[in-house]
């Protein structure tokens, strides 16, 4: 399970000592490596991969980089239970999770911080959606500039489908693929 960031809702305050307590909690700060891997260090070990938890690529896409040694910290909604089929979510191997409101204040400090000393992070949000939570490519590179920001999404950012979901099965069919399958 992910911890869950417990204050985080609309009375919480940024001075709070819940607050203060999170900020210091080991996943948000210190030193990169802060608990060993149980496989072989691979190729990323030392590179750090903020994954803002969504559908599809982007976990699995970050599931693989956990798989190649780099330190994974899934941020998800409080309550989500991503690809769970039972005790475990199937995109969780190998990473840490942690359980933030992102539509608060104090989520998205969190996620800032976790940025500054983060080498990359994940989305796979429709466009415009993580500009509308704070969490955008600008706040992120203001905190980090070297942080690679990489999106994922169906469509592309912009053109006549960037606000159209994107599944694998809109792409078979607008490509024509189901035409030999079927009628």
């Amino acid at each position: 399970g992910c911890l869950a960031l417990q204050g985080m809702g609309r009375h919480a305050k940024p001075s709070s000592p819940i607050t203060e307590r999170v900020v210091s909690y080991p996943i948000l700060a210190g030193p990169r490596r802060s608990r060993p891997r149980r496989r072989a260090m691979g190729p990323l070990h030392g590179t750090r991969v903020i994954e803002i938890s969504g559908i599809g690529p982007g976990p699995f896409a970050a599931m693989v980089l956990a798989d190649m040694g780099a330190d994974v910290i899934r941020v998800q909604r409080p309550g989500g239970a991503g690809f769970a089929t039972g005790p475990t979510d199937l995109l969780n191997r190998g990473k840490r999770c942690i359980a933030v409101d992102l539509k608060q204040p104090q989520g998205v400090d969190v996620v800032l911080h976790l940025v500054e000393a983060a080498d990359a992070l994940v989305e796979g949000f429709r466009p415009g959606v993580t500009e509308k939570l704070g969490i955008g490519p600008d706040p992120c590179l203001a905190r980090n500039p070297r942080l690679v920001y990489g999106r994922m999404t169906g469509w592309g950012q912009e053109g006549p489908l960037a606000q159209e979901a994107g599944h694998d099965i809109n792409y078979v069919a607008l490509t024509g693929a189901l035409h030999a399958m079927g009628r």
